[in-house]
């Protein structure tokens, strides 16, 4: 309870292999994704780096070689810590003093499966799922009661087009465009375009086109190998839906994934007493994803940019278990866990093909990117090379007298996080179709903006060496105080050493010490670098004592926990009290290190947007001059007359605390019935957030700022902290964030008898988070924190994951069968298993996209018009009569004007999380049958399987746009569930 994956995939579906590897979409109790501790044989294989798939993720064995697999959602006691989140454990086979194994096959095609609701509705056939997933488990004895094996092997080969879920933008994608044809001169875009101004006004398509940028022709003639246009004309036309969402298009280009694992177990009884236990794991796979996301912008939706893959797993670890007395046990472990991922793209063009200025440090850099809102986005993939390695040791000794049960343990971990970027991008982002064509600065378009609206770059020396130390701590007392009442008490200790960079490439930026009044000559006031950096240190430039380049605060922690269980009713119908506090404490991955990748003196990066990027022109959209290699190290000054972007992790960054308290109701109502109630609540602190600290202050007659008393377009970089940094360019990941979870969780479980077991659990919740949910994703879903950068109040809103009500049944039935002969072989040994889950949709927040803020931050929340209640806020009326006006427009209008210039807004003042998304209603089953063999022994098992996901097809959608300024706002464009998926399997047990 309380637990569920974001991507919905289904009862053991995977729509993606690389989704289904990751450390992400898994929510508890509150906390986010990234904050669940993932242990194999008692060895912690969480990705360390936390950059989901895209730095491996986690190893997952083939099921048949899991001999215990528990996930503890809350409460857990001090032996487990690391994360605060789920604690999701896997214990894997191990021999005995019989040969014993599996041969299996799973098989999936089209035959079974159902098409896409939006590919039907562009009359397309439904996409390519051909799925072998093979292999085999062995177990036995090499010298019985002494010295016995386990291993496995399974494959896997996948081609995948599947278009629901956190998979949607890697195999299919949804485009929305206007009527584009395939005559693409700028004649024919000047009678389709003609008359039309940019987003924020000022110069007109000529109705001839005699104005049309020639990067924007070159693009939009640009064809690819196979003679198709990059940038596609539409599939289907609407004429009655406004101009720049006529076209639809729906593309699936399957993905392909192949992957090989391996496993191998030995256990060695030494005597009655003593037991070593070696466990081996490896895994090679390798994938190509066709609608890649590069790290910039959301995910790609135009064909033609793949990006291959390549990963693999290493996990060794030796167990020694000794048992002193009946009441004492010593487990000890020493462990290897290596992780690699390498990524590349694959890009049909490069900005020069466009007439595009472009800079680079190699012939990878500077990969292009583009989009226009809401319409066509162009990602060309992220080229990353990751290396992690954890060498771990930990012990733990239990003792047991009486009623009385002490453990006493500890770990340490020595983590190696090798990253690099190997290839660097650049993007651009245009408002509007108008505004592409045109691509004019402010000075050609006549007003305060470019129509560029933003332009992004990056160059450096990203290659990272981060190295950290973790160590623990605990002791736990179990302790039955009477018949009725047991107490347990326990404390940790946590060593959460932060990464430092061997290289010594850390840099951060203390806003308290920058200058907020620097010089025309410019300042490097508030920059911090490593200890171990190894160059001269210009004036304002400040080492710190620790190769982390932050302050090192949060590193050492105590985490205490106290539980009881109380059998209320001892002689009549067992009732059982359980409740208890607890603190958890999250190891900071090294996704959040990694942002100061792009921070000086070691990268250039350069970010800007509206007012900021007045200069840029689509064929120099880029400041010039660009940087090379010999560069580096760069400390970019600032001064009045600079636009220099700043990006660091806070010098004050600590890890995220988690504070949980439950009290749980436990009732055996009948022979093999229980009835749970119970209250989850958690409060988090010091989570990880980003935002920007230089926002605009608010001047006044009675507060002026550098001499101005009013608040004008004109004026927002002499009202901002730091001059010569525009506004939304100081960007900053720090440990600032919050959050509140409660929860009302019931079960009812019936035990198997009859033939039957099943598991009914509900839960009605609420997730409250400042900025939204995890620390590459807000509540609007893009990275960005929205709003008034300064008012956490104002962000604080229902988490983009909360959901308020979800239930889940799930059961298993074996069929009643004949007592004999033939009819029992026929009619008998056949087993129904069903999933059945409904929930409310996630919580959404109402973004937009302003450059008329007068405080310089253009991504914002929407402003509500007064003109409707909450409860009208989303359309009335089935989800399938909405899929084009999800949200009531109406209820939404620009911000109110503030500023003296009769142009400036305030922020809007719509809140976070305020509506809900689609709700999802799924049913998964699978029928069995298993046929008893006589060979090669008695009890061989031969067992047909048929699964399908979503078996009624019904159709599940995703969330709307829920940008007020796109032309797609209020528009779903996708599903969140597969159509129905077809699986057969057939398993030989022996």
């Amino acid at each position: 309870m309380g637990v569920f994956n974001a991507g919905e995939l289904g009862l053991g579906e995977t729509a993606l292999p690389q989704i289904a590897k990751s450390n992400d979409g898994i929510y508890v109790h509150g906390a986010r994704s990234y904050e669940n501790n993932f242990e194999l044989d008692g060895i912690s294989v969480s990705d360390v780096q936390g950059s989901s798939s895209g730095s491996g993720g986690i190893p997952i064995p083939n099921p048949d070689t899991i001999e215990e697999f528990k996930v503890q959602t809350g409460l857990y006691d001090a032996a487990f810590g690391r994360y605060a989140g789920a604690n999701i454990s896997v214990i894997t086979k191990a021999g005995s003093n019989k040969y014993h194994g599996t041969v299996f096959e799973f098989l999936r095609n089209n035959v079974l499966n159902a098409n896409e609701f939006f590919l039907n509705e562009t009359h397309q056939q439904r996409p390519d799922l051909k799925q072998n997933q093979f292999g085999f488990t062995l177990g036995g004895p090499i010298k019985k009661e002494k010295l016995i094996f386990f291993g496995s092997y399974q494959g896997t080969r996948q081609i995948n087009g599947l278009a629901a879920g956190q998979a949607r933008t890697a195999c299919t994608a949804t485009l929305l465009t206007p009527p584009l044809t395939n005559d693409r001169s700028a004649t024919a875009l000047g009678k389709l375009f003609g008359g039309m101004k940019g987003e924020l006004g000022g110069t007109a398509v000529n109705p001839d086109g005699s104005n049309i940028n020639s990067a924007a022709l070159a693009l939009l003639n640009f064809k690819l190998p196979d003679g198709r246009f990059l940038i596609p004309t539409p599939q289907i036309i609407d004429r009655s839906k406004p101009l720049g969402v006529q076209g639809l298009s729906v593309f699936t280009k399957p993905c392909q994934f192949a992957e090989s694992q391996v496993l191998a177990n030995v256990d060695y009884n030494v005597s009655a007493r003593s037991r070593f236990a070696g466990r081996l794991f490896l895994s090679n796979d390798s994938e190509t994803v066709t609608f890649p996301g590069n790290g910039l912008n959301a995910s790609g939706n135009i064909p033609g940019f793949p990006s291959p893959s390549d990963s693999g797993f290493r996990v060794f670890s030796l167990e020694h278990t000794y048992a002193r007395t009946s009441s004492w046990l010593n487990q000890a472990r020493v462990a290897y866990v290596r992780t690699r991922t390498r990524t590349d793209a694959i890009t049909p063009f490069k900005w020069s093909d466009v007439g595009v200025a472009e800079g680079g440090m190699s012939e990878n850099n500077q990969l292009p990117s583009l989009s226009i809102l809401g319409s066509i986005s162009v990602a060309s993939g992220f080229p990353r090379r990751i290396t992690q390695n954890s060498f771990v040791f930990n012990d733990i000794l239990s003792f047991t007298r009486g009623t009385q049960t002490m453990r006493f343990g500890g770990s340490i971990t020595r983590y190696q996080d090798n990253v690099n970027l190997v290839g660097l991008g650049s993007f651009l982002h245009f408002l509007s179709w108008p505004d592409f064509l045109l691509g004019l600065n402010a000075s050609g378009n006549g007003t305060a903006y470019s129509n560029v609206f933003a332009s992004f770059d990056v160059f450096g020396l990203t290659d990272r060496e981060y190295r950290a130390w973790e160590g623990s701590a605990f002791a736990q007392d179990d302790y039955r105080i009477s018949r009725s009442v047991t107490l347990n008490v326990g404390l940790r200790y946590e060593r959460f050493g932060q990464f430092g960079d061997r290289l010594g490439r850390n840099s951060s930026f203390d806003f308290s010490k920058a200058d907020k009044n620097p010089s025309p000559d410019g300042s490097l006031d508030g920059y911090i670098v490593a200890s171990n950096f190894s160059s001269d240190l210009p004036p304002g430039v400040i080492h710190t004592s620790n190769t982390f380049a932050n302050y090192g605060k949060g590193q050492n922690s105590l985490a205490p926990r106290i539980g009881f269980a109380w059998q209320v009713l001892e002689h009549r119908m067992p009732l059982i009290l359980r409740g208890g506090y607890g603190t958890f404490y999250s190891r900071t991955t090294g996704q959040a290190f990694y942002q100061s990748v792009f921070g000086a003196p070691f990268s250039l990066f350069r970010l800007n947007a509206g007012t900021a990027n007045a200069s840029a022109t689509f064929q120099a959209p880029f400041p010039q001059p660009f940087p090379t290699p010999d560069s580096f190290p760069l400390f970019p000054a600032y001064s009045p007359t600079t636009t220099t972007t700043i990006y660091a992790v806070a010098p004050g960054f600590r890890p995220a605390l988690i504070q949980q308290f439950s009290l749980n109701l436990q009732a055996e109502m009948h022979a093999n019935w229980l009835l749970e109630a119970g209250y989850v609540g958690t409060r988090g602190s010091h989570l990880m957030r980003q935002r920007s600290l230089n926002q605009a202050l608010n001047a006044s007659a009675s507060n002026p700022i550098r001499g101005e008393t009013s608040n004008t377009i004109a004026n927002i970089g002499e009202r901002v902290p730091i001059p010569g940094v525009p506004p939304d360019s100081l960007l900053i990941m720090e440990s600032e964030g919050s959050s509140w979870y409660n929860a009302l969780e019931l079960s009812l479980t019936k035990r198997l008898s009859h033939g039957l077991e099943f598991l009914a659990s509900y839960t009605f919740s609420k997730t409250l988070d400042t900025d939204g949910a995890d620390i590459n994703s807000t509540s609007s879903g893009n990275g960005l924190t929205l709003g008034d950068q300064n008012s956490p109040s104002q962000r604080w809103g229902r988490a983009s994951f909360d959901r308020t009500h979800r239930f889940v049944f799930s059961q298993t039935w074996t069929l009643p069968s004949p007592s004999s002969g033939l009819s029992r072989s026929v009619l008998g040994g056949w087993d129904l298993a069903t999933v059945i889950t409904i929930q409310s949709g996630s919580a959404l927040t109402v973004a937009d996209t302003n450059p008329n803020n007068v405080f310089g931050i253009s991504e914002d929340r929407a402003e509500l018009s007064g003109k409707c209640p909450k409860n009208q806020l989303v359309t009335t009326g089935p989800i399938g009569s909405k899929l084009n006006n999800y949200f009531n427009a109406s209820c939404f209008t620009t911000p109110r004007v503030i500023g003296a210039d009769g142009i400036g807004t305030a922020f809007g003042n719509s809140g976070t999380g305020i509506v809900d998304g689609p709700g999802e209603a799924n049913l998964d089953l699978a029928v069995s049958k298993a046929v008893v063999l006589e060979w090669p022994h008695e009890n061989s098992t031969l067992q047909l399987r048929a699964e399908f996901f979503n078996a009624f097809n019904h159709p599940q959608f995703a969330n709307p746009d829920t940008n007020f300024s796109s032309p797609t706002f209020s528009v779903i464009s996708s599903t969140s569930v597969n159509a129905r998926v077809g699986q057969l399997a057939l398993r030989f047990s022996f």
